[in-house]
């Protein structure tokens, strides 16, 4: 089967040359040119304090999905060990992360 292929020159576009081919194709060669990038999965809704909120969800492949499962996995076992800071805020738990790291380092 041969592939349509449209190209339409610098002299009409006033910039550079457009190539137009079938979308299968341009999603190929996106897919073939950067195989770990998230996907678009689409967007969940949340609700908060009483307001409705749209999340763009994306779903991971490849090394950086595994990584992020890598670090899911030391995060629980950290929890599970009890080793996390509970906290109101991240500031909050920096400082308290930071009281610990000096009374290690002073031990």
């Amino acid at each position: 089967m041969a592939t349509s292929v449209i190209t339409i020159p610098k002299r009409v576009t006033g910039q550079e040359e457009l190539v137009i081919i079938p979308k299968r194709e341009y999603e190929a060669l996106k897919r073939a040119k950067m195989p770990d990038a998230p996907t678009f999965a689409g967007y969940e809704s949340h609700i908060r304090k009483g307001k409705k909120y749209q999340i763009p969800v994306y779903q991971l492949r490849g090394k950086a999905a595994e990584r992020l499962d890598r670090r899911v996995r030391e995060g629980l076992r950290e929890y599970q060990a009890g080793k996390t800071v509970s906290a109101s805020s991240v500031d909050e738990a920096m400082r308290i992360y930071a009281r610990k790291k000096n009374k290690r380092d002073h031990i």
